[in-house]
């Protein structure tokens, strides 16, 4: 597939579906391999920092489609002419800084925007969104859970 993306100037699905097929089943045993790699060398706690992401899920979820959609609209036709790798950068950068906001957000809240308003929504009450101020000399240890 890398030799196909670096050789062609625009992505042609169908020439490449047997690979695509295959590839995204053997990507997602190869990243619960190397997750549970990590986690038995270097313990879970080592990792906890990544619950935030999957702590404000939807709220990443919205927030890249929202950032996507406004990169496409910025971009207009000229992001047809990006080449393949221009995707993978912006993916990769999203991803960063969707992690870190979400690190940063959940140091002051207890869950992201999205899931406060599902809350609501489910439940049919307000939950606090806010975390409490811990005591001083206390210290969670992670993100608080």
């Amino acid at each position: 597939m890398l030799r196909y993306y670096f050789s062609h100037e625009s992505y042609t699905p169908m020439e490449i579906f047997h690979l695509t097929h295959l590839s995204g089943k053997t990507m997602a045993v190869f990243y619960i391999c190397t997750l549970l790699r990590l986690i038995r060398r270097y313990g879970a706690h080592r990792l906890e920092d990544f619950a935030a992401i999957g702590r404000t899920a939807l709220s990443n979820y919205l927030a890249q489609s929202l950032l996507t959609w406004a990169a496409l609209l910025a971009l207009g036709d000229a992001a047809a002419d990006l080449p393949l790798w221009a995707g993978a950068v912006y993916c990769i950068v999203v991803s960063l800084l969707l992690t870190f906001g979400s690190r940063i957000w959940l140091r002051s809240f207890r869950m992201g925007p999205a899931e406060w308003l599902w809350r609501a929504g489910t439940y049919g009450t307000l939950p606090p969104l806010a975390r409490t101020p811990k005591a001083p000399g206390t210290h969670s240890g992670g993100l608080g859970h």
